[in-house]
């Protein structure tokens, strides 16, 4: 069963990346917003593949590398982000499908045999591993907290006051009461998960309620609405097997995600990704809508966080196809609905804020814990220095992700030094 698990993944996220990149060939989808909108600039003439390409990648690697690849190579888990973005620059670049499909293939199946390689390592350094969950720890322990400073970013520190100290008034008793009945499996983070989820429904609530406005001729998104719509076999496709993949906790959404399905929190993190999907309805639905070109993820992370919960891969695939198919079904609501009411935007802002704000804190608090855990004091020091030679030097390195470096480069130094000592 390991060795199947150890072949089936790369192949199957080889597939992903194989369908994604000729997605993003062909402009069914593309997974950077930024692209999005301007890769109909090839056919026009504007722009060569090659220039394409070029700007595809400065959008694309930086988040790849400093960002998405510390948190696949500490869990072994791939996040959607390599595959989708590295499928964005092949597709733009290459000039036939076929070609593209097949560069996806190989590079998304490499791409994880080399994460799983470097995970394979790093569990021949048992201190460095047995503290990684620590890494985690306080990022596992915070993140219902996401809707009250989502809160707190869009009406003020009055109104975020207001929603830490809900968020813990829901929280903590809930956690007595599911305890009680038997349900609550990981302590107190399934309950942190249920309370995330409503505060995410009274937020969206109260946004949709706030204020309405005229709103704008939907007969301009169209012509948009009936290609995304005439895409729907290769839609559908992608989202059935990026939620089957998330179903063996092989894929993950954005970083945070990656850490708590990592450490065992698998509703935490399908938590975290339904929040996720909120904040990205404005900014996906509109470059949707004003391209013509849907995303592979759709509105990220929902697919993925279907897939998180449900343990059959075939019902997680079929939940994936069905969430894709509502997404598509809904185009015209979803255009209604971000042209009549605007806080519905800002929350979306609030909430890609606050998915910066929290995790950026969680995860330098939980590098120094696991770093001081493995190397002591020089550990603590080396990722602290880390974050301030980051810092100084205009941050090239997503914050998000200085202290997972970092962490890997302690354990790695520490490990490699127990070896060498027990050697002489």
């Amino acid at each position: 069963m390991i060795l199947s698990h150890e072949i089936a993944k790369p192949l199957l996220v080889g597939l992903l990346g194989c369908v994604s990149t000729i997605a993003s060939h062909r402009r069914v989808a593309i997974y950077h917003d930024g692209l999005r909108t301007v890769v109909a600039e090839v056919e026009a003439g504007t722009k060569t593949r090659r220039e394409l390409a070029k700007y595809a990648y400065s959008l694309s690697f930086p988040f790849v590398i400093g960002a998405a690849l510390p948190y696949a190579l500490a869990t072994g888990i791939i996040v959607i982000h390599m595959v989708c973005l590295g499928g964005d620059v092949i597709g733009s670049r290459v000039r036939t499908w076929r070609l593209a499909g097949l560069l996806g293939f190989v590079y998304a199946g490499l791409m994880t045999l080399v994460v799983d390689l470097f995970v394979l390592g790093m569990r021949q350094l048992p201190l460095g591993q047995a503290n990684l969950h620590l890494l985690w720890l306080p990022l596992a322990y915070t993140f219902p907290l996401l809707g009250a400073i989502a809160a707190g970013q869009l009406w003020g520190a009055k109104w975020g006051a207001i929603g830490i100290a809900a968020t813990l008034a829901v929280w903590w008793p809930l956690h007595v009461a599911v305890r009680a009945a038997g349900y609550d499996k990981h302590g107190p983070f399934d309950s942190g998960s249920i309370t995330l989820m409503l505060a995410t429904i009274v937020l969206f609530v109260v946004a949709y309620r706030s204020v309405k406005t005229e709103g704008t001729d939907l007969s301009f998104f169209e012509p948009n609405i009936k290609r995304i719509h005439g895409n729907w076999p290769f839609l559908v496709v992608i989202a059935a097997l990026i939620s089957l993949l998330a179903s063996y906790h092989w894929l993950a959404g954005e970083p945070g995600q990656a850490a708590l399905l990592g450490s065992g929190l698998a509703p935490a993190a399908a938590a975290v990704a339904f929040f996720s999907a909120i904040g990205f309805i404005q900014l996906q639905g509109m470059t949707g809508l004003v391209s013509g070109v849907w995303n592979q993820d759709g509105y990220p992370d929902w697919f993925l966080g279907l897939g998180y919960v449900i343990g059959n891969p075939f019902a997680a695939a079929a939940a994936g196809a069905a969430a894709m198919g509502v997404e598509l079904l809904s185009l015209r609501a979803v255009g209604r609905l971000l042209t009549t009411r605007p806080v519905v935007s800002d929350l979306g802002n609030a909430i890609r804020d606050s998915m910066d704000l929290l995790p950026n804190i969680a995860i330098l608090a939980g590098g120094v814990m696991a770093a001081i855990a493995t190397a002591g004091v020089p550990g603590a020091c080396a990722i602290v220095a880390a974050v301030y030679i980051n810092d100084v030097r205009g941050r090239p390195v997503t914050p998000l992700a200085v202290p997972v470096f970092a962490y890997l480069f302690v354990a790695l130094v520490q490990g490699v030094g127990a070896h060498l000592g027990a050697w002489h």
